[in-house]
């Protein structure tokens, strides 16, 4: 098993003829105070399975303590490859509790496979716009 894509942006979704649709990728967002709660935000990974067939699946969001701020009890997802093998899997998250500034990671986990994807979150200076 392998990742052949993985990004965050604020929408993902598949077309009716199957195509991975990715919009507004980042790997940043500002906040004026904390707590904030950042609207919306998809993570895409395109996961190459090597085989065609089912596997289970999980995704959380951890905040730069570690600790998950977005499905911390792992709960896991069916997810079926076409027949080459890959699937795409797109978490879609929405109003996402931001506690504090630095870097949070959004993990896969599918069986002993992980990967992950980071994104940072800065505060906003005052006074900027």
């Amino acid at each position: 098993m392998g990742t052949k894509l993985k990004v965050l942006c604020d929408q993902a979704f598949l077309s009716n003829t199957g195509k991975l649709n990715i919009i507004g990728i980042f790997d940043k967002i500002s906040a004026n105070n904390f707590p904030a709660a950042h609207p919306q935000m998809s993570a895409v990974f395109v996961i190459d399975a090597g085989k065609e067939g089912e596997f289970d699946y999980s995704l959380d969001i951890k905040g730069p303590d570690g600790v998950a701020v977005v499905n911390p009890d792992g709960k896991t997802h069916k997810a079926k490859t076409g027949s080459r093998g890959v699937i795409n899997v797109i978490g879609n998250f929405v109003g996402v509790r931001i506690e504090k500034a630095g870097r949070y990671v959004v993990n896969f986990k599918a069986g002993d496979f992980e990967d992950s994807v980071h994104f940072d979150v800065d505060e906003t200076p005052k006074g900027s716009a």
